[in-house]
């Protein structure tokens, strides 16, 4: 029999194999031969090692694209997008012309200005009867959200409540003397000063929808605003809340006696822009909906009876007929006025009256409208067929005197 100390030294050997095989995985026997346990064990542990490799591939393969220099593609991306340092509208290009008007308001550079009588009759006309002021109040709300669109592209606003700083600025920019706003918990208030005559209604359905649209853009849900209080409505100062917002509706039902009293506001005095001057750009903003083919008739009627009231009033109710010499005159002012064109007057005759629009009205809607305050102006007395000529995107009109 073996003695007792060869099995301690057996038993000694058979424990340090152990140790071998735990710190050494390679004496691990084949999978074939262990029992299901540890084959399997022995294949998953194959599997991980696998993938960890094919990680840590991947892993410096990425690493090393990304060192390597950018595409040519990527670059000239980069050099377009930083092509003049000094410009702060960079990477914006505006899809339609109300978006470039917006643009040109905001730049502010030697713009153009059109007098404030001018933007209260498109105010006017823009919101004459209720389908008008719906219409107008909708393409408020698109420019509104562009505005914000881009002012966030520049600003990157963290809070909504950041933006309206900059909402408040761009209707300084199109011509209000002056803004304010407040911000509640519950409501947001925007006040526009100005000077301007007194019609009894509210008038400003347009600025109404931009507050909106910008507030709407900014929040992520629709935000109805309404005109609390108008300037042109005995008020101070024209304010705009974003709480028991109405549906829009029409000005009171004696239409013609708003557009009496402008006629008599302009006639009353001279002197042109008595109450300011606004950016031309807005203006035109104001027009796109006035000159909507689908409204460009009774637009045409409400000019053409603007015009002749015009006339009415500037002979003193007297209803005598005027020269044509100061009837020409008078034409040449409220039509300078209110931003209806460049009258060229060739003598003293108002025969042979040229009108001329620069390239931003040169639109045939926005013409036929001209023409239409014009003939009113004129009366019966000019043709009412004006020949058309076009130069460069200029329109210009010739109004010959009607054969007796």
């Amino acid at each position: 029999m073996p003695s007792g100390k060869g099995d301690k030294h057996t038993a000694h050997k058979r424990a340090i194999s152990r140790k071998d095989k735990i710190k050494n995985p390679k004496n691990i026997k084949d999978p074939k031969s262990m029992p299901p346990a540890k084959a399997a064990a022995k294949v998953l542990l194959s599997r991980n090692n696998k993938l960890t490799k094919n990680i840590k591939s991947h892993a410096n393969a990425h690493l090393h694209k990304r060192k390597t220099a950018p595409s040519k593609a990527h670059q000239t991306k980069k050099k377009v997008m930083h092509a003049d340092p000094n410009s702060d509208f960079r990477g914006v290009i505006p899809k339609s012309i109300n978006e470039a008007l917006i643009l040109d308001i905001l730049k502010n550079h030697n713009a153009e200005t059109a007098s404030s009588e001018s933007v209260l009759l498109a105010q006017m006309l823009s919101g004459f009867t209720k389908s008008m002021r719906k219409l107008s109040y909708m393409a408020g709300i698109s420019n509104g959200m562009f505005l914000y669109r881009f002012d966030k592209l520049q600003k990157r606003y963290i809070w909504y409540q950041d933006s309206i700083r900059d909402l408040s600025e761009f209707f300084e920019k199109a011509g209000y003397r002056s803004s304010s706003y407040d911000i509640f918990p519950d409501k947001v208030v925007i006040k526009l000063y100005g000077a301007g005559p007194n019609f009894g209604t509210d008038i400003h359905v347009f600025e109404s929808g931009i507050i909106s649209g910008f507030l709407t853009a900014a929040i992520g849900h629709y935000v109805p605003v309404n005109e609390e209080e108008c300037m042109h409505a005995g008020a101070r100062y024209c304010r705009f809340s974003t709480s028991n917002a109405r549906a829009a509706e029409s000005i009171d039902s004696d239409h013609l006696r708003h557009i009496n009293a402008l006629a008599r506001h302009i006639t009353s005095d001279k002197s042109a822009a008595k109450s300011g001057k606004f950016s031309k750009s807005y203006l035109n903003l104001i027009y796109q909906v006035i000159t909507e083919r689908e409204y460009l008739g009774s637009m045409k009627d409400l000019l053409g009876y603007f015009g002749k009231t015009i006339l009415q009033m500037s002979d003193g109710g007297r209803h005598k007929k005027i020269k044509d010499k100061d009837l020409t005159a008078l034409a040449q002012q409220n039509i300078n006025l209110l931003n209806l064109g460049r009258l060229n007057t060739k003598g003293a005759n108002a025969a042979g009256t040229e009108l001329v629009f620069d390239p931003s009205q040169s639109r045939s809607e926005f013409v036929e409208l001209a023409v239409a305050f014009l003939n009113g102006v004129f009366g019966k007395d000019m043709a009412g067929d004006a020949k058309l000529k076009s130069e460069n995107n200029i329109y210009s009109i010739s109004i010959n005197k009607k054969n007796k």
